[in-house]
């Protein structure tokens, strides 16, 4: 393995050396690209001075020196430049040469397709000079790039363009200014032929900003939704919390090998071209959802990760969690807020709860790391959201964004911690959130368990909570406890504490172990609604009557505690089935879920895209979560039983109101509109649960007739549950059509390797051997084994066969993308889980990576931990 070194949050210490300064010379040549870095460096502290030690990794040195000075002592090996200043303030010049067509692992300056680009977060820019690559170092940057200008016509860095000019032997340059300081790992640089589309964006204040996005030439008409959310999302964030955009120039660059999503590069983002490219013809209704949030989320770090940055790695959720919740709140303004909270929590439990649960769960603000890629994880984005969201519900709308401006106040323009954030939110609301900050430093979801019990002569309803911890040395939480009560009628009670009224829904705090609440003025028993809108990322432990999960599903006023009703119901419908299984026995299901799940359906207060999403089986990862036997094979067996019910219940209905919805009219992507297609295409999803083949008739006739992605893509997806000639010719069909189309061609292997019928690992083997497959492309990647390592019956399969194929990947990314090899070693996480052979299965395969020659630490890192669970 690697040498791999343990950081601690403990030890940080303050750089010994600042650079105020940057100016890059980017030469790119055929056969290397020479960097030419001149840093303006001072001393940072009143002690003696110490060596400077500038990080470098994968670069040619050439040469070192004081600005006028011929030669300079300095020490030179595999990670650092080390050298003894003579001074407290100096100008250093440093050459080196760096080689971007053979950057496989997409991290520093490389090559994607014919087009130069960076990635630089979080420690990449030593890999394409020498410099403090810290996030503390805050520094200005000027640029200029030189190229040739056939090859290379598009030129471009962070800031604005202050020069450009033609050179001697068909090449010329470029010189950007950012005005602004910034860490390194915020430094983009992009050239390459790429074409431009324009826009701009009148601020607030009349300022004028140039938009432009630059793309591979022929994608020009899957810019227009990018564009349109840029400028959504601009004009969100001086609305909502009055910050303006800073500079006059905001560039998006698309680029198809990217290892992340997309990156907030100081006014030149550059993004993973599956988050930004999009028409109806190439891009289903989560696409256009998702990139319009993707951009959004990109726009706000500008703010919330640029102007104010992390002092270190461990501050991570600083930026990314406060940014998730900026996104999920301006998806949510614009959209259906209850549909956006719902797909919000679904994907938390679906993820981070299943990370919180697993070997390589750790605190938001982790307290070491081996490789601090493997720390971008849906704990610090998305649990850090959650956290965010607890301090914007105990304080209020009004008193968040005054903490949001105490923020900005302290700290712009600097690097800072969470703790300063979560100052910022106190000063503001003169609240004290010392016990809150342990959702920083703990891991682990935290059980609340309830119990509950109405006093009948006393009129009083009497709530009691009880947190349960994962780990024995942690300590109890401050949480918020959104709730209501409702009557036998469904209507919402006045809730009367100690004599006092708090309206209909109150937000409780829990602060012990163990608190009560009473409830004064009850004539009858309530159905509690609890923790309403999912106001804290916790698992609920309460026994709840079926018949009053049907009831609050039916009535509840929260949305989302109205889905989460009909989710618990189907989950306990559902570990019944996987029981009847076990034990060899015919499985019925309940006609009381049946009942409640079909008055759902055919509920008038209830809209299309609530619907799609409630009458949904819970998801196979939800289920497994929660089963105290790990068995993936047998529960998806309980959900295809219980789909197959639900459809034969309500067939007249689906197909009526499938045939009523659909319509050919021209594609337009918003809510209601989005909500409809939903809501159809589960219609159809359902009825090729019952083996008609008129319904394999009509799922063929949409993919034939659709004139737009999602309902063709949906009709795929419909025909893929089942084993038929029009499902394999739609596959060919789609292929065919799409082979050649980087993005489109993606779900046509996530499709396969995720459905429920049909595939394997033989599958996979087939499939990584067709033309349009590259193992190099990170999304070709995730699109094929990670579709795969998540069908949990087929990665579980008794042989062991998919937990070998998946090893094998791992130890065959690892040698040129460690990143992405460290990602797909997650899905060994139930390790722990496992029993007998199924876990000897399992057990070798993870021995078999540890084993590999050079094992990368990232690798190393994620597979160590799992072989401890």
């Amino acid at each position: 393995m690697s040498q791999a070194n343990t950081i601690y949050l403990k030890d940080y210490q303050e750089p010994d050396y600042l650079i105020p300064k940057t100016q890059l010379t980017v030469e790119i040549f055929d056969d290397c690209a020479r960097v030419s870095s001149r840093l303006s460096i001072k001393k940072n502290h009143s002690g003696e001075r110490r060596e400077l030690k500038l990080n470098g990794e994968n670069l040619s040195f050439i040469s070192v020196k004081y600005v006028g000075e011929e030669s300079i002592a300095y020490d030179l090996c595999d990670k650092y430049l080390t050298i003894v200043p003579k001074s407290d303030d100096f100008i250093l010049e440093i050459v080196n040469e760096i080689d971007p067509k053979n950057n496989k692992a997409l991290e520093g300056l490389y090559q994607s397709g014919d087009i130069y680009c960076t990635q630089n977060e979080p420690e990449g820019f030593r890999k394409i000079c020498y410099y403090l690559d810290r996030s503390d170092v805050m520094s200005s940057f000027t640029t200029r790039i030189e190229a040739d200008k056939v090859d290379f016509p598009r030129l471009l860095s962070n800031g604005n363009l202050i020069d450009s000019g033609e050179m001697t032997g068909d090449r010329h340059y470029a010189v950007w200014e950012d005005p602004f300081p910034k860490p390194c790992y915020l430094f983009a640089l992009v050239a390459g032929d790429l074409a431009k589309v324009d826009d701009n964006f009148t601020t607030k204040s009349g300022r004028e900003i140039a938009l432009e996005i630059f793309v591979d030439h022929g994608n020009e008409d899957r810019c227009e939704h990018a564009l349109e959310s840029l400028k959504k999302s601009m004009k969100w964030d001086e609305d909502r919390f009055d910050l303006e955009y800073d500079l006059d120039l905001y560039m998006i660059v698309a680029v198809d090998a990217f290892n992340m999503g997309a990156m907030e590069n100081k006014g030149l983002n550059i993004f993973n071209s599956t988050c930004a490219l999009a028409n109806p013809d190439t891009a289903t209704d989560a696409n256009f959802f998702r990139i319009e949030s993707i951009i959004a989320h990109e726009y706000f770090h500008n703010w919330t990760g640029n102007r104010v940055t992390c002092r270190d790695w461990f501050q991570l959720t600083l930026k990314e969690g406060l940014t998730v919740f900026r996104d999920q709140e301006f998806s949510a303004d614009l959209n259906s807020r209850a549909v956006c909270r719902i797909e919000d929590v679904r994907a938390l439990r679906d993820s981070q709860f299943v990370e919180d649960a697993g070997p390589n769960a750790h605190p938001i603000k982790p307290a070491s790391y081996m490789e601090i890629n493997n720390f971008y994880t849906p704990t610090v984005y998305e649990k850090g959201a959650e956290v965010i969201r607890m301090i914007h519900t105990m304080i209020g709308e009004s008193n968040f964004q005054l903490g949001m401006k105490k923020y900005f106040d302290l700290f712009d323009g600097k690097a800072v911690t969470t703790e300063d954030f979560v100052h910022s939110m106190e000063v503001a609301s003169g609240r004290d959130f010392k016990q809150f900050k342990r959702w920083y430093s703990q891991s682990g979801t935290p059980t609340v368990q309830v119990t509950s019990k109405f006093d009948e002569g006393a009129d009083t309803f009497t709530l009691t909570f009880t947190q349960k911890l994962k780990n024995k040395s942690d300590q109890v939480y401050h949480l918020p406890v959104k709730l209501g009560l409702l009557d036998s009628n469904g209507e919402e009670l006045e809730l009367i504490m100690q004599g006092k009224s708090f309206g209909t829904e109150t937000v409780l705090e829990l602060h012990t172990d163990s608190q009560s609440f009473v409830f004064e003025g009850l004539k009858e028993k309530p159905v509690p609604s609890l923790f309403r809108a999912f106001s804290a990322p916790i698992i609920l432990e309460m026994e709840t009557k079926r018949e009053d999960l049907a009831f609050l599903l039916s009535y509840d006023s929260d949305s989302f505690n109205r889905y989460e009703a009909g989710q618990r119901l189907a989950k306990l419908e559902i570990e019944s089935l996987c029981e009847a299984l076990r034990d060899n026995k015919v499985p019925q299901v309940d006609h009381l879920v049946l009942d409640a799940f079909s008055k759902l359906l055919r509920s008038a207060n209830a809209d299309e895209a609530f619907k799609a999403l409630a009458f949904a089986v819970p998801s196979l990862v939800s289920i497994t979560e929660q089963q105290k036997e790990f068995s993936p094979v047998i529960a998806q067996k309980a959900r295809e039983i219980l789909s197959h019910a639900l459809a034969e219940a309500n067939e007249d209905y689906l197909a009526e109101h499938f045939n009523r919805y659909n319509a050919k009219e021209n594609y337009v992507f918003n809510a209601e509109n989005m909500g409809l297609r939903s809501f159809k295409n589960m219609c159809l999803h359902y009825l090729l649960k019952l083996p008609k083949a008129d319904y394999i008739s009509l799922a063929q006739d949409q993919y034939d007739t659709a004139n737009n992605l999602t309902d063709r893509f949906a009709a795929l997806q419909a025909l893929l549950q089942t084993q038929s000639t029009a499902r394999d010719e739609a596959l060919e069909h789609f292929y065919d059509l799409w082979k050649d189309d980087a993005i489109v061609i993606n779900k046509w292997f996530a499709a396969q390797a995720g459905a429920p019928v049909g595939s394997s690992d033989q599958l996979i083997k087939k499939l990584e051997n067709v033309e349009a497959f590259d193992i190099q492309n990170p999304n070709k990647v995730r699109c094929l084994y990670g579709a795969f390592a998540a069908n949990l019956p087929q990665f579980h399969k008794e042989d062991g066969s998919g937990y070998h194929l998946i090893a094998d990947k791992i130890i065959e990314l690892n040698s040129f993308n460690p990143q992405i090899a460290a990602g797909l070693s997650k899905a060994f996480k139930k390790f722990g889980a496992l029993k007998g052979q199924q876990k000897d299965f399992m057990k070798k395969a993870l021995e078999k990576i540890i084993a590999v020659d050079d094992l990368s630490p990232d690798v190393y890192e994620i597979v160590s931990k799992t072989l401890k669970a």
